[in-house]
């Protein structure tokens, strides 16, 4: 987050020209309305162990800085049976539904030939965590990054890290639960 602060104290706020690269009125890379972007990765689970996860996420673009997005997850329970939460585990099929907001910063990767023009974002939103045929409320913090190519221009990658909080139900009640997902795919950019 401090990372993302610092890079977003602009240039021309510095006294120094702003390169057209973190401009989004100049960028070559055009602002497109909708991106969807089918991902895979690891999921790290608080009390839920260690896993997988593949997904995929929808996302509107309302302007340069600012979207809307919709994200369907599933990842396979890893937990010990032994343990408390493991017994009451009847179903290890886990599905996260989430809805959020997503602010862009623009950035740049130069060499000496070219420059590679990337998205930073930070997201944050809410949704359902499904277990044992149960809907739990629960919310994510993200943030990542998206690289953009210039041919063919509709195509990017995304990597993206995400804190995932919600409660989860075991024997005594429920338990305070803190998953983080690591996700990379491709991203179709569409108008």
């Amino acid at each position: 987050m401090i990372l993302l602060l610092f890079l977003s104290i602009s240039p021309a706020a510095r006294g120094e020209e702003v390169p057209a690269a973190l401009d989004f009125d100049r960028r070559q890379a055009p602002t497109y309305r909708f991106e969807i972007s089918p991902y895979g990765g690891d999921y790290f689970g608080d009390k839920l162990n260690h896993s997988f996860i593949v997904g995929n996420n929808l996302q509107f673009n309302l302007n340069s800085w600012w979207a809307v997005s919709a994200d369907f997850g599933y990842s396979r329970i890893g937990v010990d049976p032994t343990s408390g939460i493991g017994a009451s585990i009847v179903d290890k099929n886990e599905y996260l539904i989430d809805g959020g907001v997503v602010f862009n910063l623009p950035a740049a990767w130069g060499t000496k030939k070219s420059v590679t023009e990337m998205d930073f974002f930070t997201s944050l939103g809410g949704g359902i965590l499904r277990i044992n045929d149960s809907n739990r409320p629960g919310g994510y913090l993200g943030g990542g990054i998206k690289i953009r190519f210039k041919k063919p221009r509709w195509l990017a990658i995304r990597v993206e890290v995400r804190d995932h909080f919600t409660s989860i139900a075991s024997p005594p009640g429920s338990d305070f639960e803190n998953d983080l997902t690591v996700r990379i795919g491709p991203t179709f950019l569409m108008n």
